[in-house]
């Protein structure tokens, strides 16, 4: 009788990430930046298999000639500056327009829909502006801009619960509603280009299927997997994987940034060092793999080194410059370069990037969790949600600065509210202010105590309010000034 093999940690933990035969892990190949002066991550989403519909996939632009046109051509079109530093396809008169492509993400953040999560942390900015293109995905092609760390806790705390047979049933009815097959109308590919045509298919029937479900996290919504067949066994490893995950992750925030977890004896260690006994208690790798990509580019955004960004009034004075010249400089007879070629570079400014390749979820959180270990970035659990919350300044801090759904005030506004409450309560002083300020209240009310003779006697009780608070007045004098206050009833 053969015994079951049991896999091991090590190879249960690659088993729960690696693609299976119904369904792809890695469909988006999304690009991440870090800063690590701001402590920021930036993801440039995947938006390859997009596409524009017919009729509403461009937008004229006017004044093509103009400095600041061509400051936004030099710097967030580069595609359109030839080798030569030359602006492609200049109209020819003032009625000609250029066309160019441009994303529309309006009302992006109505898509997500998890039960607690921190999505005004996420600053989300378009490549090209807005238009009012329909998109598959409506994040892609976006800049996502957060705090190390606010990633990983939006998917830590987003809820995967749906049953396989919902999700299905959900993803079906996704699927009709858009007019799109329920199967694939072109099951194999000959070339290249079929091939391409076949991934973008199954992309677009994932996303339209899992829709709004994958949205529940920032990290489901941009890493979304594809599904070669929607099925419930498909569906059932999509929400195995998103709930192992988070399961994964959450035991690793409270063991190694959880400071009120056993802190006579992991309090003296470092987060790497927790971490290195976490993974060898529990089995999961303490390396990763990343694949890095640097190139010079001469596009300025948020994705540039900041040691290689210039001032808008240097942008402009290169753009203004015209160092080209019709005669070979000295450089360019020597290297045997075109005429003006090194004047290009004198006008076009250029800049450095450096960034992650992210095709996975698992991929996006090992980054982050590393890099959080990196900068060592403080993690609180918050005494009022009961969820973990980046430390920014205050290492004191006991309460987050998010607003939990169901709820119009922070819980740092919740629990100040509390202890305001609390101290009321509590106060003697103000229990017996309260007592007369009603009764007395109540006669002006009724007339029998004129506003004025009011207003001032409750100036005055405020002012012995607070002297008892103090100790300059007892309580008992205090509570006898309160009730010789308005003795004659029918005079006052």
């Amino acid at each position: 009788m053969s015994e079951t093999y049991e896999m091991t940690p090590v190879e249960k933990y690659d088993f729960i990430r690696k693609n299976k035969k119904t369904i792809s892990f890695d469909g988006y190949y999304n690009h991440v930046h870090i800063d690590s002066a701001a402590r920021t991550i930036t993801i440039n989403v995947d938006d390859d298999y997009e596409f524009i519909e017919e009729g509403n996939e461009y937008k004229r632009l006017k004044n093509f000639d103009s400095p600041e046109q061509r400051l936004i051509d030099a710097i967030f079109r580069p595609h359109l500056i030839d080798d030569d530093g030359k602006r492609i396809g200049t109209p020819e008169n003032e009625d000609d327009y250029r066309f160019f492509p441009i994303v529309s993400h309006k009302d992006i953040t109505k898509k997500f829909n998890g039960d607690y999560v921190y999505r005004d942390v996420f600053h989300l900015n378009a490549h090209y502006g807005e238009n009012n293109r329909t998109l598959f995905n409506p994040f892609a092609g976006l800049l996502i801009t957060f705090p190390i760390g606010e990633g990983l806790l939006d998917f830590c705390f987003s809820l995967f619960g749906a049953s396989p047979e919902d999700l299905l049933n959900g993803a079906m009815e996704n699927l009709e509603y858009n007019n799109i097959s329920k199967e694939i109308t072109t099951p194999k590919a000959r070339n290249k280009d079929e091939l391409r045509d076949l991934e973008c298919e199954y992309m677009r029937r994932s996303i339209v299927a899992l829709d709004p479900y994958m949205y529940r996290s920032l990290y489901s919504a941009i890493f979304p997997p594809e599904l070669e067949e929607i099925s419930e066994t498909s569906l059932k490893y999509y929400i195995f994987y998103l709930n192992e995950l988070k399961r994964e992750m959450r035991n690793r925030l409270k063991f190694v940034f959880d400071d009120a977890f056993y802190p006579e004896e992991l309090s003296g260690l470092r987060a790497h060092e927790r971490f290195a006994l976490y993974a060898q208690k529990y089995g999961v790798p303490r390396s990763f793999r990343r694949e890095e990509s640097f190139w010079i580019t001469s596009r300025m955004d948020k994705t540039s080194l900041k040691c290689s960004r210039l001032p808008m009034d240097v942008i402009l004075k290169k753009l203004h410059s015209n160092v080209t010249s019709k005669e070979q400089s000295p450089l360019e007879k020597e290297m045997e370069l075109a005429p003006g070629k090194v004047g290009v570079y004198h006008s076009v400014p250029l800049f450095m990037s450096v960034s992650y390749k992210c095709c996975t979820i698992h991929d996006m959180l090992e980054l982050e969790f590393t890099k959080m270990l990196e900068y060592d970035i403080k993690l609180h659990r918050c005494k009022n949600c009961g969820r973990y919350f980046i430390v920014k300044g205050n290492y004191n801090a006991e309460y987050c600065d998010r607003i939990r759904e169901g709820n119009t005030q922070t819980c740092q506004q919740i629990a100040a509210q509390k202890k305001y409450e609390e101290k009321l309560r509590d106060d003697k002083a103000v229990g017996v202010f309260r007592k007369y300020y009603k009764r007395y209240y109540a006669r002006k009310t009724a007339g029998t105590i004129k506003p004025d003779k009011f207003r001032l006697w409750n100036y005055q009780a405020c002012e012995k309010r607070d002297m008892c608070q103090s100790g300059e007045i007892s309580l008992n004098e205090f509570e006898e000034w309160l009730d010789g206050s308005f003795k004659n009833r029918s005079s006052i």
